[in-house]
């Protein structure tokens, strides 16, 4: 009857609900009635389900009581986290706050603000976040706030905090949304941290920088003003020096004044090392890029040095690369200056031997190439401990160099930051008795076909006959009414073997043909009282043709039509200036008869009346009046545009010229030049400001005509512009006058680059000849 097994315990639980003990007997009555009601609740019921009940309702109680004790261990724990946050915060040295979304006032406030403002932290609650602020930065602040409101996230900010004593504090917040469950924004939490001491700081540290870059500017200007002051008698006193060594001369006299130009030249290279070190310093070093030939760059330099090596027997020698271009576009006065200093220190350390120079390219793109220089010399070689040192400021690889073998130690750091500045380096590989190869390497490109076509133009030269003068005997006037350009004149015409007479305009010219008769005139074209073109007009009409002079035309222009123009005048042929030895060489042989010599239109140094930018808009309206008739203008095609037309700033190659055929008066007549720049820009100046058109035409005309003939381009190009303004009455007009304030402006911008380009060339030919 009673199939599945009891438990005791279900057992004993049924007899206490009989009424049954363990220690009363049953009797069979009780049994029997016990066994019925078993049988009938197994039989009734279901024996699962009511084990089950009995087991949750077991363990509903063993869990009642395990989360009891639970939640008593858990309200201790939170409790004290929650007492331990509660104490950093109120420690905290940055001050913690929350606001309330509805309003942005304050709802709670850590110790810290109390520290940082002076108020009490009570007084504060429930008042507006924003009257905390600086009345400046209200509005940030709620701009930042609501930003915090809306759910976006924002980055640290500062504002500046009203304090109870009334000083002003500044203070970076950080400030987040807390949001609930469902992600909605129910307060803002945030940190606020007092910077002040960090902001003076910072402007402390400010004013600091500000203060030491005035003083390097300070310092800069006046290594920049005292070099050009010193250099300024010193180029006078080489130059005469140089003049003195070419009189007649006893042994110890000629050995005096070599001493004391050796001196000088050494003394203006120290000048010039110092001020190049000082623009590299101060950031202001400024580099050109013009198409170069690489060739002449590099035999140019080993020629300004040859004299030196030949007095100590040592052999100079060049390797170039059979694919190494022809022409590159960069700084060559600045790869000119590297390698004349690397060659100079080869020379003076390098006893028996000789230096080789090594020139490599690497194209880095189909445009650009890297150039790579190498100077091996078989001197006394630098020891491994001291390589580095070489290249720091005012440093020599020996303490005793510097008594041997002179110098300042500023050659190869000025070397080093030139061709870290064209995007090279600087290194060197030495070994002790055996010699040292110094190489470098900066980035230069391809010239394009309008830089290739002007570099063939200015590289075109033919030698100049040194004994023309006797080969073909010739009495020569030189007429023009510039005295730099009267002295440059006569130098060339000097070098070729002639000694010329002078006239400063078109009277002193008939004058002077009334006196006696001449062979040629070198004839300016714009003089003052009589031109060039109507004297020319003059002596054709008035003198007999088997005894007038031959006529050559020296002009500033270089246009279209401007040769043909002196021709229908009387004049027998055309230079431009600057004015080229070889050109002007060429002239006299063609006027003199000799037709092997083929005239070549002057071009590739840009006409002085072509302007850039700025003031290359107010060209029309000032040339307006000078525009040729239709049938004399070029086509539109063939016009260049003025960027086309315009030639480097400098052209070096016009004083290299004057500075082979006689040094020492070159560097007169670049003092000369310099001194009377400054004088003729403060009157053109003048001019402007009075409104005076006559000493505007007559001061830019006189600067025009000396830049173009040494070569500043710009300069001329500008003072061509301003001439036109004073004779073409555009100065009465405000566009006039504006137009010529701004380009007196930009001509004292490139007198100073001028000035700059002149004394530098200058000192490294001295230099190079140290």
């Amino acid at each position: 009857m009673l199939e599945r097994p009891v438990t005791h315990h279900l057992l004993e639980r049924q007899l206490r609900r009989l009424g049954l003990s363990g220690g009363t007997p049953p009797s069979p009555e009780l049994w029997r009635r016990f066994l019925e009601h078993i049988d009938r609740s197994y039989a009734e019921g279901d024996q699962d389900r009511y084990l089950l009940e009995c087991s949750l309702s077991t363990s509903s109680h063993e869990m009642k009581e395990l989360y009891e004790t639970f939640k008593r261990s858990s309200e201790s724990q939170i409790t004290a986290e929650r007492d331990r946050y509660r104490s950093l915060v109120q420690a905290a040295p940055d001050m913690i706050f929350s606001l309330a979304v509805e309003d942005g006032s304050i709802t709670s406030l850590n110790p810290a603000f109390e520290r940082l403002t002076g108020w009490a932290v009570e007084a504060w609650i429930n008042k507006p976040f924003t009257s905390l602020s600086h009345p400046d930065d209200v509005p940030r602040a709620i701009a930042n706030i609501h930003q915090v409101i809306l759910g976006e996230s924002i980055p640290p900010f500062e504002l500046r905090i009203l304090t109870k004593s009334g000083e002003n504090r500044s203070a970076e917040f950080i400030v987040t949304p807390h949001r609930d469950e469902k992600r909605v924004v129910r307060f803002i939490l945030g940190i606020a941290r007092d910077i002040t001491d960090r902001k003076r700081a910072e402007q402390d540290m400010q004013a600091a920088k500000e203060a030491a870059e005035t003083a390097s500017e300070a310092k800069s200007e006046f290594l920049a003003n005292m070099s050009h002051e010193i250099r300024t008698p010193m180029n006078g006193f080489l130059g005469m020096t140089g003049l003195l060594l070419e009189t007649q001369l006893d042994s110890k006299q000629r050995d005096f004044v070599e001493t004391i130009r050796s001196s000088g030249e050494t003394l203006l290279t120290l000048i010039n090392d110092i001020l190049d070190f000082s623009k590299i310093e101060s950031g202001k070093l400024e580099l050109e890029n013009h198409p170069f030939d690489l060739k002449a760059c590099v035999t140019g330099s080993l020629d300004l040095l040859r004299a030196k090596a030949r007095e100590k027997s040592l052999e100079l020698a060049t390797d170039f690369l059979a694919d190494c271009p022809h022409a590159l576009v960069g700084d060559v006065t600045r790869v000119r200056q590297i390698l004349v200093n690397l060659l100079g220190n080869s020379i003076k350390f390098t006893s028996e031997g000789g230096v080789t120079v090594r020139v490599r390219t690497r194209a880095t793109s189909s445009t650009f190439h890297e150039l790579r220089i190498s100077v091996q010399d078989t001197g006394v070689g630098i020891p491994a401990d001291r390589v580095d040192r070489i290249f720091e400021s005012f440093s020599q690889a020996d303490a005793s160099t510097t008594r041997k073998f002179g110098g300042t130690g500023l050659g190869l750091t000025i070397s080093k930051h030139l061709a870290e500045l064209m995007g090279g380096k600087i290194w060197v590989e030495s070994e002790v008795g055996k010699g040292s190869t110094f190489h470098f390497t900066v980035q230069t490109r391809l010239p394009l076909e309008d830089e290739k076509l002007q570099l063939e133009r200015s590289g075109r030269q033919r030698l100049v006959d040194h004994d023309l003068g006797r080969r073909l005997p010739l009495r020569i006037l030189v007429a023009d009414d510039n005295v730099i350009n009267q002295k440059v004149a006569h130098l060339l015409l000097e070098n070729m073997g002639y000694r010329a007479d002078l006239a400063a305009d078109g009277l002193e010219v008939l004058a002077a043909l009334d006196r006696q008769r001449y062979d040629v005139v070198l004839m300016d074209v714009q003089m003052p009282e009589l031109d060039g073109l109507e004297t020319t007009r003059r002596i054709r009409e008035e003198r007999d043709p088997e005894e007038a002079p031959k006529i050559i035309a020296v002009t500033a222009g270089a246009m279209r039509g401007d040769r043909e123009k002196c021709l229908a005048a009387g004049m027998n042929d055309y230079v431009s200036k600057p004015v080229q030895a070889d050109e002007l060489q060429a002239a006299l042989l063609r006027v003199m008869g000799d037709e092997s010599v083929d005239y070549e239109e002057p071009a590739g140094r840009g006409d002085f009346g072509v302007i850039a930018p700025p003031i290359a808009e107010l060209e029309g309206a000032v040339r307006a009046e000078e525009k040729p008739a239709a049938e004399e203008q070029p086509a539109a095609e063939e016009k260049p545009a003025a960027e086309e037309q315009q030639s480097p700033s400098v052209n070096l190659g016009v004083i290299t010229s004057l500075y082979q055929v006689r040094p020492g008066v070159l560097t007169e007549l670049i003092d000369n030049f310099l001194s009377s720049a400054g004088e003729r820009t403060t009157a053109i100046r003048e001019a402007i400001e009075q409104a005076d058109a006559s000493e505007l035409q007559k001061a830019a005309h006189s600067l025009k005509g000396s830049s173009g003939t040494l070569g500043a381009m710009r300069m001329a190009q500008i003072c061509s512009y301003l001439e036109a303004t004073g004779r073409n009455g555009t100065l009465t007009e405000p566009t006039g006058v504006s137009g010529a304030r701004d380009a007196t402006q930009e001509l004292e911008n490139e007198l100073e680059l001028v000035r700059e380009t002149f004394e530098r060339q200058l000192a490294e030919w001295q230099a190079a000849a140290v």
